[in-house]
């Protein structure tokens, strides 16, 4: 989600528990190791924020005491118990002190009465949208690259296919669009960007990129464009709001695609794909 909508051109602050994940390119993250951490990071941040996509599953319990030193076992214990207390409910407080004009989009995970309980979750947040999924539909949930989504609304539901987390994520974000722009709320403009591929050689995207990306980073700084993103597939993103600025970049890097001491690597056609209020043109 992350990852899709910065392309989209937003700016994106992600808050995140820790994970093995590398970090995302043009997103401010923001690390965080407990549930009140994550609470602390994303309730300072809200009132900032136009978008709020809470899809992190947070632990909603946690131990009511915390040791100081190792709990020994002896001899005569028959067992132990674990008191434990609730986390504060991160996506309950942003229902409450939504500011005007904020979209909240909140995440169900379940493992029965999915639609019910995703229903009820809409309504007791007061969130604008819930993505629901259930760990018993094969190829949803974690620990996989693929999800079964269900978004909710107000206005009704709209059931996803299997497909990947990033097409997943992609649907999420075009949903939420047309749902924020549909109804008032604050001024989206700045998210006006646009975003252009190229298609290259993935074999030679080392070359087309230069030593340390410095290549890349000369055609941002002559062209004017906001961003340059890449794949390893070979697909190179540009991403600006000044329309002869990205097509200052793509001439640029077209022109080292065909460079004789490069290779003819360039093998697709510039396509624009997204527009972050307008989508596919």
């Amino acid at each position: 989600l992350a990852r899709m909508a910065a392309r989209r051109g937003a700016e994106v602050t992600l808050v995140s528990g820790r994970t093995a994940l590398p970090k995302e390119r043009f997103v401010e993250t923001v690390d965080v190791l407990s549930a009140q951490d994550m609470f602390d990071a994303v309730t300072s941040r809200a009132p900032e924020m136009d978008i709020i996509i809470k899809a992190a599953a947070v632990a909603d319990y946690r131990p009511k005491e915390a040791a100081s030193e190792k709990t020994k076992k002896s001899d005569a214990d028959s067992g132990h118990s674990i008191e434990l207390e609730s986390t504060q409910d991160i996506l309950g407080y942003l229902g409450e002190h939504r500011t005007e004009g904020q979209f909240l989009c909140g995440f169900a995970m379940e493992t029965q009465n999915l639609l019910e309980n995703a229903a009820a979750k809409l309504v007791k947040k007061n969130v604008n949208m819930i993505c629901a999924n259930s760990l018993k539909t094969k190829g949803a949930g974690f620990a996989g690259d693929t999800n079964v989504v269900t978004i909710m609304t107000k206005d009704g539901m709209k059931q996803l296919p299997l497909m990947s987390k990033i097409d997943a994520a992609d649907a999420i974000l075009d949903e939420i669009m047309l749902k924020a722009i549909s109804e008032p709320r604050k001024e989206l403009s700045k998210y006006a960007s646009k975003i252009k591929y190229i298609q290259i050689n993935p074999d030679k995207m080392s070359e087309v990129i230069g030593s340390r990306g410095k290549t890349i980073n000369r055609i941002i700084e002559e062209s004017g464009v906001d961003k340059i993103d890449t794949e390893q597939d070979g697909r190179i993103f540009v991403v600006s709001q000044d329309m002869s600025a990205m097509e200052r970049a793509i001439d640029m890097i077209e022109a080292i695609a065909n460079d004789p001491e490069v290779g003819k690597v360039y093998t697709g056609k510039v396509t624009r794909i997204l527009n972050f209020g307008a989508f596919v043109e």
